[in-house]
């Protein structure tokens, strides 16, 4: 198998209906894996990844359902003419009425973000990346040159102006938040995560402190915790998608 037959589906969520959003408050869902014992990263690079091929089919597969794509800092390692400009992919975003590539975003509190990261390598990608960050970030030299710098917030990225600015000026209605774990943590916090897609992957590392899916500086009150409901449960080659939606998501199931 090669890395383009990940995107040939079919994907878990290929059939799925997500709910649309408004300008100031568009639709989103947390895409996450982890191994049967939770971890989401390998102990090193000598052991598998987390998710199969079911998984990466499934992960590749649903960003043909969102206008945008948000990420933390972190994770700039992603080749963007090849994951969204695969004629598999956009294809089938034009089947959904998706002419233009989803727009990918990252959100920084540093500004620390490489202005030589594989995501600004792109060639046929026709739509430059938003870098979120707060006034009191320092970029890098040259990142201005490859990204669109939008400053919101003080100290710290105001994480529901992302998604007004995503909205507003960008008619994104559904976004796709792909971590990073504190990425996942201050979104379900902030009340802006809608639904909660997590793959179980056969698979066990045995580590004794794992990363995990949804990590902050201090976990969240025990009084306050984020209530998931199951909206759908599938199985495939021992990969388990669960699909949840937020107790206090103001989208309902079969809303549009």
């Amino acid at each position: 198998m090669t890395a383009d037959d990940f995107f040939t589906g079919p994907g878990a969520y290929d059939e799925v209906t997500f709910p649309s959003g408004t300008g100031g408050r568009p639709f989103a869902a947390i895409t996450m894996v982890m191994t049967a014992d939770g971890a989401i990263t390998p102990p090193t690079s000598d052991y598998p990844r987390a998710g199969g091929r079911e998984d990466q089919q499934t992960y590749r597969r649903l960003r043909i359902h969102f206008d945008a794509v948000l990420r933390g800092a972190k994770t700039v390692g992603i080749n963007l003419d090849r994951n969204l400009m695969n004629p598999t992919i956009v294809q089938a975003r034009r089947e959904l009425g998706h002419d233009a590539p989803p727009l990918m975003a990252i959100v920084t509190n540093s500004g620390r973000v490489d202005p030589a990261g594989a995501m600004f390598q792109y060639a046929r990608y026709p739509l430059q990346p938003l870098v979120f960050m707060p006034e009191a970030a320092m970029p890098p030299a040259g990142l201005a040159d490859v990204a669109e710098i939008v400053r919101l917030g003080r100290d710290a990225v105001d994480l529901a102006a992302v998604y007004a600015h995503l909205g507003n000026e960008h008619g994104v209605r559904r976004l796709v938040c792909e971590g990073g774990p504190t990425l996942n943590h201050a979104v379900i916090a902030r009340g802006l995560a809608d639904d909660y897609l997590l793959t179980v992957s056969p698979l066990i590392y045995g580590e004794s402190r794992p990363r995990t899916a949804v990590e902050g500086a201090e976990p969240y009150r025990a009084d306050r915790l984020p209530d998931l409901r199951l909206l759908e449960t599938q199985t495939t080659g021992g990969h388990v998608f669960l699909r949840y939606r937020l107790a206090g998501s103001p989208f309902r199931e079969g809303s549009e």
